[in-house]
């Protein structure tokens, strides 16, 4: 886990790293922040866990606390978010054990979650980014898109305020004028529209309430973009939009993009975090305060 400074760019060295024996990452895909700047992430490697890490923990530390085991039902975690009580949602992306689980705030070890989303009717297909708006309404960004025994179409799912069980989502962005390609990653502004990463090298921004085959409002994509496996994407306060860029197969481009709030077409980033000191390696989850 590497922390910067606000609105570091070029090949910078991170303020502070967790790394080493002692964290406990295993895989580490999604990242959170809570109010006292906690920070929480999601061990993918199967069944994974939930390390979190006490403000400003910085070198080889131990995790203060972790959601592991048995009664957590977490298989494969990967997308985080956290609500303003400090309740911890979890996206689950096992194949057929796709779920959200959500645990209390403080949860501590082998816990069980206090809601899961699971089952056919909620339309979760790898779900692998997480959001939640002013209301809590939880946005989740499923990845695969019509691929073997799951042949529904590319998804962002939004579920209700407190929903659980077997739930069927209140609004579905779907469809082929939506120009979702392998979502990834999701994330909200303050006026409620939705970014979500896609593994076309773009990211497409969806107007507040979209539902059914929206157009996006707006769509970042191109050449000049610099945006390569686009995976975590995070909002600041001004709403510029920073991407996390995890390219596969060895190819060049690791990195973490910045656009201007508003931004959209074939525009450059604004700032870019790149290069040998920054410790950037695959990089598929942000999180700001």
């Amino acid at each position: 886990v590497t922390v910067y400074a606000a609105r570091a760019y070029g090949d910078v060295t991170p303020l502070r790293t967790i790394s080493g024996s002692k964290t406990g990452l295993d895989g580490p895909l999604g990242i959170g922040l809570d109010a006292y700047k906690i920070t929480y992430v999601a061990n993918s490697q199967n069944p994974g866990s939930i390390v979190i890490y006490a403000p400003n923990a910085n070198g080889n530390v131990a995790p203060s606390r972790t959601i592991s085991g048995s009664n957590t039902r977490l298989y494969g975690p990967g997308g985080l978010a956290l609500d303003v009580i400090g309740n911890v949602y979890v996206a689950n992306a096992v194949r057929n054990q796709e779920s959200v689980t959500v645990y209390a705030p403080g949860a501590n070890g082998n816990v069980a979650p206090i809601r899961t989303i699971s089952g056919g009717r909620t339309g979760l297909n790898d779900p692998v980014g997480l959001a939640l708006d002013a209301s809590a309404e939880l946005y989740v960004a499923n990845h695969v898109c019509g691929f073997n025994r799951h042949p529904a179409p590319c998804a962002v799912t939004v579920y209700a305020a407190r929903a659980y069980g077997d739930v069927p989502p209140i609004r579905t962005i779907s469809g082929p004028s939506t120009k979702l390609e392998g979502p990834q990653g999701i994330a909200l502004d303050a006026a409620g529209n939705t970014y979500v990463t896609n593994s076309n090298d773009s990211v497409t921004v969806y107007a507040a309430g979209s539902n059914y085959d929206a157009a996006p409002i707006r769509a970042i994509k191109g050449r000049a973009t610099k945006l390569i496996d686009p995976r975590g994407i995070a909002l600041d306060a001004a709403g510029d939009v920073y991407v996390m860029n995890s390219p596969n197969y060895g190819k060049p481009g690791t990195s973490v993009t910045v656009y201007a709030a508003g931004a959209n077409g074939n525009v450059k980033p604004i700032r870019i975090i790149h290069g040998l000191k920054t410790g950037l390696s695959s990089p598929s989850g942000g999180a700001i305060r």
